[in-house]
């Protein structure tokens, strides 16, 4: 199976990922409220969660955790610092009022505050996924428990779009993660049973 060969790139997830950010432009580029924007809304960024999902690697948790912050965290807020000099320069030139606390709450909870690149909700929202993951990893209940709540309150309109993004975005995100780790169990499955079939 291409899909197990390390050696080899999976075109299908190259494929998926390269309609995922054209889908994640035109998402952006489109008017709020055209039915096209709602189409792609609703998948686009599902997509990419399953498919990191699919690519996790299974480490300890503390490990998981570091490597997650030098590779997601701590870009996050770089972007997030540059973001907020940007802002207060522009304050200082156009001599505006100072921002209130409340401003730089929001803004160090990338939810909105003085951000220009909002999309960086993205990184902080897909850490939390690998270390739920990466955490609980030994106990298949756990992932499934978690899923499930995140999945009622999703249904019961209780996500990011009413409660902001990181790290309340984990609970329509973690969902998509948690499939796309089961895929790539369920195809590892599947090879392993060809392979026993084929040699005897």
């Amino acid at each position: 199976m291409e899909v197990l060969n390390k050696n080899t790139r999976n075109a299908v997830l190259d494929i998926a990922k390269g309609i995922g950010i054209i889908l994640v432009i035109f998402g952006h580029l489109t008017c709020s409220g055209q039915f096209a924007r709602d189409i792609v809304y609703s998948f686009h960024m599902p997509l990419f969660f399953f498919i990191s999902g699919y690519l996790f690697k299974t480490r300890g948790g503390g490990i998981t955790f570091k490597r997650g912050l030098r590779k997601m965290i701590l870009p996050a807020y770089v972007v997030l610092t540059v973001d907020m000099i940007i802002r207060l320069v522009t304050v200082v030139i156009r001599n505006q009022p100072f921002p209130a606390i409340k401003v730089w709450i929001s803004t160090l909870l990338i939810h909105d505050g003085m951000m220009i690149n909002k999309p960086i909700w993205f990184l902080p929202t897909l850490f939390l996924c690998t270390v739920i993951q990466a955490f609980t990893y030994k106990n298949k209940a756990i992932h499934l428990i978690v899923a499930i709540v995140c999945l009622l309150l999703c249904i019961f309109k209780l996500g990011s779009q009413q409660l902001g993004y990181t790290p309340l975005c984990i609970i329509p995100a973690y969902p998509f993660f948690w499939a796309g780790v089961q895929l790539k169990k369920w195809i590892l499955a599947v090879h392993v049973v060809h392979v026993i079939e084929t040699v005897f």
